[in-house]
């Protein structure tokens, strides 16, 4: 499964309406909205622990990006 991955186009679409609408109902709690606070205050700014993936950039995931990074770093 790892080696041959296709990314069907059906199935990230899915994942990815799954994933906006959890962080649709994460961005209302307030322990969401304290956990972004403290990891940017403790890291800093654009720090990769001090970085949430938000609505555009999960609106943005494409299958393209996704295959090419597979093939770069996932490939023996």
């Amino acid at each position: 499964l790892v080696l041959h991955a296709s990314f069907p186009e059906a199935e990230l679409t899915l994942q990815r309406n799954r994933l906006l609408q959890a962080l649709a109902i994460d961005e209302r709690k307030t322990s969401h909205q304290s956990r972004c606070l403290f990891l940017s205050k403790i890291f800093g700014p654009g720090h990769p622990y001090a970085t949430v993936l938000g609505r555009a950039e999960l609106a943005a995931l494409s299958r393209e990006p996704l295959q090419a990074y597979h093939r770069a770093q996932l490939q023996p």
